[in-house]
């Protein structure tokens, strides 16, 4: 786990937003009200974008709009982001390493998707975690020590995997799902 953070503005962060807008055909977004409209700032009128006093970016909710591609690596620039809400879409890759800098992290919903692959050991870094949803996804593997650490560390927060697939041990997860979303508590 080797992710540095970088100095931000509020260019590089309407950058981010953009390419996440690109990444996942916001096109054909079910609603994509006021995205990429110059006259509109982000933190004032993009749809699922909320920032603090700030203008810094502290909420991306975007669940069920029909978002289609894979998570671009530009995510990892909002440093005061405590929540990402991106479930249930038609999102496909594998999940960034770099989401393991949004150091204010608390929720992170990724499920209902078809991300594949092996969750990020960065993901370990996310110390404010209080939510990740990571279930109904092709994820494979078994989850990382540093996330499962995190659970120590907090003592509490929900960890939920499609555990089938991804190997998480009742000391790491809260709860487990089964293909077809049953879950049951570890």
């Amino acid at each position: 786990m080797s992710l540095q953070p970088t100095t931000r503005d509020w260019a590089q962060e309407r950058d981010a937003l953009i390419a996440l807008y690109h990444a996942t055909n916001g096109d054909d977004w079910y609603d994509n009200t006021d995205w990429l409209n110059d006259d509109v700032s982000f933190c004032d009128g993009w749809l699922g974008v909320k920032c603090n006093a700030n203008d810094d970016v502290t909420t991306i909710d975007l669940h069920q709009r029909n978002l289609q591609g894979s998570l671009p690596s530009e995510l990892g620039i909002f440093r005061n982001l405590n929540g990402l809400y991106l479930e249930n879409n038609l999102l496909s890759g594998t999940i960034p390493s770099e989401l393991g800098l949004l150091t204010q992290l608390q929720d992170l919903f990724l499920f209902g998707n078809v991300l594949t692959g092996s969750i990020p050991t960065e993901l370990g870094l996310l110390n404010n975690f209080q939510k990740l949803y990571l279930q109904e996804n092709m994820l494979t593997g078994t989850m990382p020590d540093q996330v499962c650490a995190l659970r120590d560390v907090q003592g509490s927060g929900d960890l939920v995997v499609d555990c089938g697939e991804v190997q998480c041990g009742s000391e790491c997860c809260t709860q487990c799902c089964l293909d077809g979303g049953a879950c049951y508590w570890t």
